[in-house]
């Protein structure tokens, strides 16, 4: 079943691929903002705050469980140090008092994070980014940021989540639970690794399985074929999902992964 589902999926996110547009996200303006030349956005799920910038929003509200609003994420790269005016700019103007990072800087031999935070400040145009403090224990290394304009400022904290692999599934079920315990539940989170498509996405599809966790799931609306079905694998409902928002997300392996996690809630 797992092995069909993990094709399945694969199969359904082709035949996306095919129908919807990423023309933003290929045009010559703003092809240099793009991480990887492969990692690209569907125009629809862009967000809205900025002109472009290499990110998706991925919201469930009721589409699993109807028991409210549910978190707000955005997935993106993690960004170049040309994109910073439109990364800051992004979460001041989104309110996101969280930003999880799930990839250290180097791996492998290899940067896979540019550092992007202040050492004392930054100054963008229009935009100052402040340290205020610094935290750390085994896991996670958590970093207190203001960032103001002359209109508005934003407190929020970049938690850097240590011990998560790259291409990978996560060594520790436990510890993401308790990350995820972290998140302001009234603002929006960007989760962001390398590329923002394995480790962000498995880590927002874990979120989606605690919060329907013991709840009745709804019709799984199929938009491919416009019409609704009784799937109930909460696994590949939620994965479905976040593919709708985000082209390449979740590996398999960390779609096997949620599969033995979702068992172990």
């Amino acid at each position: 079943m797992m092995a069909d589902s993990i094709q399945e999926l694969s199969r359904r996110e082709k035949v996306r691929l095919d129908r919807k547009s990423l023309s933003k996200s290929k045009s010559t303006r703003f092809i240099a903002f793009n991480r990887y030349t492969n990692i690209l956005c569907y125009d629809e799920s862009l967000p809205s705050t900025v002109e472009y910038i290499n990110a998706s929003v991925v919201q469930f509200n009721d589409f699993n469980c109807d028991i409210g609003q549910s978190k707000m994420f955005i997935a993106t790269q993690a960004p170049p140090l040309h994109t910073l005016q439109s990364f800051y700019t992004m979460i001041l103007e989104e309110g996101a008092r969280d930003i999880i990072q799930l990839s250290n800087y180097r791996e492998s031999g290899r940067v896979k994070v540019d550092y992007y935070l202040p050492n004392d400040f930054i100054q963008l145009d229009g935009i100052t980014i402040t340290k205020k403090s610094i935290d750390e224990d085994e896991e996670c290394l958590t970093t207190i940021i203001e960032i103001t304009t002359p209109f508005k400022s934003l407190e929020t904290r970049h938690i850097l989540y240590k011990i998560w692999p790259d291409h990978s599934a996560p060594k520790s079920l436990s510890s993401l639970k308790t990350l995820l315990r972290r998140l302001d539940r009234q603002s929006p989170c960007v989760v962001h690794c390398s590329a923002g498509i394995g480790r962000s996405a498995t880590f927002i599809a874990l979120n989606e399985l605690i919060r329907c966790k013991d709840h009745k799931l709804k019709p799984f609306y199929d938009d491919l074929n416009e019409n609704n079905t009784d799937n109930a694998d909460i696994v590949f409902r939620a994965v479905d999902f976040i593919k709708r928002q985000r082209p390449l997300s979740c590996e398999p392996m960390q779609i096997a992964w949620l599969y033995h996690a979702q068992q172990r809630l």
